[in-house]
């Protein structure tokens, strides 16, 4: 192979495969082309020690940032003494459980639940820095820590510990980073001392460690995550890489090594190493405290070794990988945020901390993720936070201002909005008007528009859409505004003292167009009738004492009118005869209206007002 960079054989880490079955590959079946290992300069890349040539890939995948998925924040009290949330499981009864690094909490929808290292109980947990929770068939969960390895049964309420002594040929249990069932109900344990298998009906314990002499046994005591694939394939992953392990013979085979650009071996020595099997069988596993390369995926069948990174920069590390019910695969990454990967595996969409958006994820490292039974992710932050979220569509989608994005709505509450003839929404909001085409998601602002040296659009409380196609736009201190759409002509309706004619208040609160095609007019003191031949209005006012402040108008099969005061009651209108009847509260009358200050009011088809 000479000195091309592309064909390197590292032959220290594929002599560990000589003579192990099927695996060998500097045997003389085999010229050295076919441990070909092919560099990336610009990423990582996996060698497998195998007698075919792997396929390899460097896949960057752009990313954006999303929004549009609100994040709900749980409330610990403890959350600072707790420090960082390193595993999350749900148990049968829907239970949700959080390992902490400094204990164990459980989760009932409401508040959390202390399970605490108490010496004079026998039957509480025995460990604190918990890195590893798991739930396994029979309902039990199981709590790896610094110190120990515990069985809990939710039915009886207490912990079972598996404190192995030195009287035990395994001897104590040394970090426990991962704990997994296979297919037998067998329980596997991942620790800083080797590979543990417990028989959680008999109890015995069987370890399994490197062995110098026996190129068969795990390649490093340091195993950081094991995994048994759909097809019982049981996966370990030590600081050395991936290998398949044979828990019948107690042997490895197939070995899976992750290296660097520079062609050096990529080191899984990382606190926190996540193995994850998605629906079509492919491995992916993080790769924390790797730049270079913080995600990489493998497909056994195939032998397609990939590295992924996202956006244009180097990636934070990853440490933990879900995948949801679409197919969408999910990566906590630390400080970047949550990233979620398509189906297709072509998208990337970045969800991380805003500032300025309280619905957003929670500032801090994520650690963890869990995909509970309802559909729900839930988020495990460093330092002690816990958020949710639905990634599934949701039901309702918000628009708001956002002060770094220019294509937002207008600052302030929104008051009014109304579809057009042409389905194009008008926003109205304390602070503007805004033109949103749902189609192209494009918001057009007017605000700050002026006729005649007046600013209009300022607060625009009601919006309405007459039988030409012109809108008017009611606003509060600034009276009545007209454009045509097709033209974007403008024209104002202001309150003249000296015009009997002009518009009775510059306070605009509602606006109806009634199926004659009348403009009604709600403002500060009165009803107002547009006449649109004349373009003079008529005020109608009731016989009650004090300010209408009409907030809403609609119409009854009659022709009838009903307008919303506030503070005046419900009053109906008849504009044949120009006369009112006013509702109001009566004490002791429970048959009355309830308040006399009136939001709104609706007219259903069977003709009862709401």
């Amino acid at each position: 192979m000479g000195s091309d960079p592309h064909y390197r054989v590292d032959a220290a880490r594929c002599s560990s495969c000589v003579n192990s079955g099927p695996a060998r590959c500097l045997t003389s079946r085999f010229v050295p082309d076919a441990i070909r290992l092919s560099v990336l300069a610009a990423g990582c890349w996996l060698a497998i020690c195998n007698a075919s040539s792997p396929q390899f890939r460097y896949v960057r995948v752009p990313i954006v940032n999303g929004g549009d998925i609100p994040f709900t924040h749980i409330s610990l009290e403890k959350a600072p003494a707790l420090g960082i949330v390193n595993r999350i499981a749900q148990d049968d009864q829907g239970f949700l459980w959080f390992g902490f690094y400094h204990g164990l909490q459980r989760f009932d929808g409401y508040q959390f639940r202390a399970f605490l290292q108490e010496p004079d109980d026998p039957n509480s947990v025995s460990g604190v820095n918990v890195r590893a929770l798991f739930k396994d068939h029979t309902g039990k969960l199981w709590i790896g820590s610094s110190q120990s390895l515990d069985e809990y049964d939710p039915v009886k309420g207490i912990f079972r510990h598996f404190l192995m002594g030195a009287s035990n040929a395994c001897g104590p249990i040394s970090k426990v980073r991962d704990v997994t069932e296979d297919r037998n109900g067998i329980i596997w344990v991942a620790t800083d001392d080797g590979l543990k298998r417990l028989d959680p009906s008999t109890s015995k314990l069987t370890c399994y460690q490197h062995r110098q002499d026996d190129i068969s046994s795990i390649t490093s005591d340091f195993v950081k995550t094991v995994l048994e694939a759909r097809d019982g394939t049981l996966w370990v992953a030590t600081t050395l890489g991936l290998e398949t392990f044979d828990p019948r013979t107690g042997k490895t085979s197939r070995r899976v090594t992750l290296r660097g650009s520079s062609g050096a071996s990529l080191s899984l020595d990382g606190n926190k190493v996540s193995l994850f099997e998605d629906h079509a069988g492919v491995l992916w596993i993080s790769i924390p405290g790797q730049q270079e390369c913080g995600l990489a995926s493998f497909d056994p069948r195939s032998n397609v070794q990939s590295a992924y990174a996202f956006g244009s920069g180097p990636s934070d590390a990853g440490f933990s990988i879900i995948e949801d019910e679409d197919q969408t695969l999910w990566f906590a990454y630390w400080h970047q945020g949550i990233v979620r990967l398509d189906r297709d595996r072509k998208r990337a969409i970045l969800y991380h901390n805003n500032p300025t958006n309280p619905n957003s994820l929670s500032a801090g490292g994520v650690m963890t993720l869990l995909h509970d039974r309802d559909h729900r992710i839930w988020v495990g932050i460093d330092p002690g936070m816990v958020d949710w979220f639905d990634p599934r569509p949701p039901s309702f989608r918000s628009y708001s201002h956002d002060p770094g994005d220019a294509n937002s709505l207008s600052n302030g509450a929104i008051v009014s909005v109304l579809q057009d003839s042409r389905g194009i929404l008008w926003v109205g909001s304390l602070y503007g008007l805004d033109r949103f085409d749902r189609r192209t998601g494009q918001v057009t602002p007017y605000s700050g528009k002026r006729v005649s040296s007046r600013l209009i659009f300022r607060t625009v409380h009601a919006i309405a859409e007459d039988r030409a196609g012109n809108l008017w736009f009611g606003e509060w201190g600034n009276g009545l505004d007209r454009l045509n759409p097709r033209t974007g002509d403008i024209k104002s309706y202001r309150h003249d003292p000296d015009n009997l004619s002009s518009l009775s208040h510059d306070v605009v609160e509602s606006l109806f167009v009634d199926r004659r095609g009348t403009l009604w007019v709600g403002a500060y003191d009165a009803l107002n009738r547009f006449d649109a031949t004349t373009e003079r209005f008529q005020a109608y006012r009731s016989a009650v004492p004090g300010l209408s402040e009409y907030r809403a108008i609609t119409e009854d099969s009659s022709g009838a009118l009903w307008l919303a005061s506030l503070g005046n009651g419900l009053h109906r209108f008849d504009p044949e005869r120009g006369e009112f009847t006013v509702y109001r509260n009566e004490p002791g009358n429970p048959r009355s209206l309830s308040n006399d200050v009136v939001n709104s009011v609706y007219v259903d088809r069977a003709g009862t007002v709401w």
